[in-house]
């Protein structure tokens, strides 16, 4: 019941025998599962939890060892046995691996997940295998964390481009400022060119104006002082003396 509740609420029944030492112990357990109605067959070889309640609980009985121990197995029979690493397939295994802290193949596995889902042009993928890769990087050293500063930049660099294809220009705009500075902080004029040529394109696309960053705020202040140091506008009909 452990590896199963590990895997998540729908799992595959090969995942589970390449996680275990005894198919025969995997299958008294699921008949135990079964005949208490815990568990329900979906497809072939695929079974489900009947509530997810069931499985949480049963995850949160394993003690964090054991449980990034199943995570780690999980995860390599997944890489082992997939015939097609699609980005969804590549962001279940790059989860495992993230749970179980294993951080070098978390970050191949959502490298091939960012690739495949960019491809196909899927973007909740895109945005998913980018978010968890960069959370990754956030949990290393701030020496490991800076040698992967061109990864951390093509992630959000990645991001921009989703964020704008389902609309939310506020995340768009955050991970844009993140670019600036990390090409600041670098001196990379290559990547504050590409941070440019993203806030241009954005901004065409919505039908506004281009501005620089800093720009726009300086063009706005003096828009206000004009109104402010301006002539006053006269109430609709009244002449002045």
């Amino acid at each position: 019941m452990q590896c199963a509740a590990v895997i998540g609420r729908r799992f595959d029944y090969a995942v589970a025998a390449a996680t275990t030492h005894s198919e025969e112990a995997l299958v008294r357990g699921m008949e135990e599962l079964w005949a208490q109605r815990i568990v329900r067959e979906a497809t072939q070889n695929h079974f489900d939890f009947v509530h997810d309640k069931l499985r949480m609980a049963a995850y949160a009985q394993i003690n964090p060892v054991r449980r990034r121990f199943l995570h780690r197995r999980i995860a390599d029979a997944l890489d082992a046995q997939a015939d097609e690493h699609t980005d969804e397939v590549c962001l279940q295994i790059a989860q495992h691996y993230r749970q179980a802290e294993r951080t070098g193949p978390s970050r191949r596995i959502l490298s091939s997940a960012v690739h495949v889902a960019a491809q196909r042009y899927a973007i909740e993928s895109l945005l998913s295998a980018s978010t968890i890769g960069l959370e990754l990087l956030q949990q290393l050293d701030p020496q490991k964390r800076d040698r992967a500063n061109l990864y951390r930049t093509a992630l959000i660099e990645e991001r921009v481009w989703s964020w704008e294809m389902v609309g939310d220009m506020d995340a768009n705009l955050h991970d844009l400022t993140l670019l600036r500075e990390i090409g600041v902080a670098l001196k990379d004029d290559d990547i504050l060119n590409r941070e440019s040529r993203f806030r241009a394109a954005g901004a065409i696309r919505l039908g506004l104006r281009y501005r620089r960053p800093g720009v726009a705020a300086a063009g706005a202040d003096r828009q206000r002082g004009g109104r402010r140091g301006g002539r006053k506008r006269q109430p609709h009909g009244h002449r002045s003396p």
